[in-house]
């Protein structure tokens, strides 16, 4: 298809949108369709309408038409997010924002600023963190508490508004990155089962600390009744012999004896005797183990899901020694690299 045709028909399906035979995301589908058909330069083609639409299209008020209220900058805006060149879509955005005449400042608050929040909460991953950071650094001309001085013109409510809204959803975005990333971290139970048997493997230690941290997962994964003392007793023995390894293991690499290897508190002070755990780490292990065993002696009632929290955590603590005691031994000199 050449460059005429595709244009003739990107401004058909903009024309039927005025007229109100397609509302906005109808009319964003039928773009995609057609960017969808051509070939990388027609492509191309598309995108650079966009962008002129974008900065050429009149901004006025959008008035009904039928049950449809047409803004083409709006369906441009969404086209764009949705399959264009995104990196200069705030600029662009902020750059049709009239300084002068209060009227056109709010349309543009109203239809441009909030397409651009709407669109970027829909189409996150089509945005770069350098996009975010743009936008965010132009949000803050209009959100800052000072603009006012540092531009000389007092903004109406409704542009700081709108600002500030989209400034909200770039952060609700970053914060859903973030956690994506800590799930994303996440090895799958197996995963961590094998790392877990490999890291004990390597430091010579029981693999039956592995299998009973399987059998602990097991047991609650199962949709059989629960007995919070037998899943604590579990978890807690799998501590005990992870922490009487660990310190036969620090003994032989420090020189330094444990006063009582056969009392935890006591493994953990030597712990972090010889630094291997800090204060706060040594604290909060000797808390949960704390309330395991208060579980698992007394048979004090928990709900299965603050056990299933309990077990997660061990288990990540448990790797955390192991890779602990991994590093540490190959930092020891003739230690083979």
């Amino acid at each position: 298809m050449d460059s005429t045709t595709i244009y003739e028909k990107f401004t058909k399906i903009l024309e039927g949108h005025r007229r109100g035979h397609y509302d906005i995301q109808e009319a964003v589908n039928l773009l995609e369709i057609l960017w969808q058909q051509q070939s990388e330069n027609g492509r191309r083609d598309i995108e650079n309408a966009l962008w002129t639409t974008l900065s050429c299209e009149p901004l006025t008020t959008p008035r009904p038409v039928g049950d449809v209220t047409p803004d083409v900058l709006r369906v441009v805006i969404r086209a764009i997010a949705t399959f264009g060149r995104t990196a200069q879509l705030p600029g662009l955005v902020f750059g049709r924002l009239p300084w002068q005449g209060t009227d056109l400042a709010g349309v543009w608050a109203q239809s441009m600023c909030h397409e651009l929040s709407y669109s970027m909460l829909h189409h996150a991953d089509r945005f770069t963190e350098a996009t975010f950071i743009l936008a965010k650094s132009l949000c803050a001309t209009y959100t800052f508490a000072q603009s006012a001085q540092l531009t000389g013109t007092a903004f109406p409510q409704a542009v700081i508004d709108a600002a500030a809204d989209l400034e909200r959803t770039i952060e609700h975005i970053e914060f859903s990155r973030f956690a994506e990333t800590l799930k994303g971290s996440q090895q799958p139970p197996q995963g961590r089962a094998n790392e877990l048997q490999n890291l004990l493997a390597a430091a010579g230690l029981t693999a039956e600390i592995a299998s009973a941290m399987v059998k602990a997962e097991t047991y609650l994964e199962g949709a059989g009744a629960f007995d919070a003392k037998q899943a604590a007793d579990l978890i807690r023995t799998c501590m005990d012999e992870t922490h009487r390894g660990v310190v036969a293991e620090l003994q032989k690499m420090t020189g330094q004896e444990c006063a009582d290897p056969d009392q935890d508190g006591t493994r953990r002070s030597y712990m972090r005797q010889v630094k291997f755990i800090n204060d706060a780490e040594e604290q909060f292990f000797s808390s949960i183990y704390t309330l395991l065993s208060r579980e698992g002696t007394h048979k004090l009632l928990a709900p299965k899901e603050t056990i299933l929290v309990i077990y997660g955590t061990v288990k990540g603590y448990l790797l955390l020694l192991l890779r602990r005691l991994h590093a540490k031994r190959a930092s020891l000199p003739g230690a083979e690299q």
